[in-house]
């Protein structure tokens, strides 16, 4: 039996692989991965991982654009 430490990362059998988003998509490419995924990972140009965007930060930032973060605020307190 193999320790943990000699199995490759890559060989772990995963549930499914969240696509990611460069880091120049548009908000739409975005909103589309994240209502499928809680996260989505954000590639630079070279396809290297540089971060993570959760469906938290996409509402978070939508909500500042409509002009609604105060209301949801007052919602969350009551």
């Amino acid at each position: 039996m193999l320790d943990a430490e000699d199995v490759p990362i890559l060989s772990v059998k995963r549930k499914r692989d969240n696509e990611p988003v460069a880091a120049d998509a548009n908000i739409e490419d975005l909103i589309s991965k994240v209502m499928n995924q809680n996260f989505v990972p954000v590639i630079d140009d070279d396809e290297r991982f540089i971060g993570i965007i959760t469906r938290k930060d996409v509402i978070q930032y939508l909500s500042r654009k409509c002009g609604m973060e105060e209301e949801l605020l007052f919602m969350a307190v009551e």
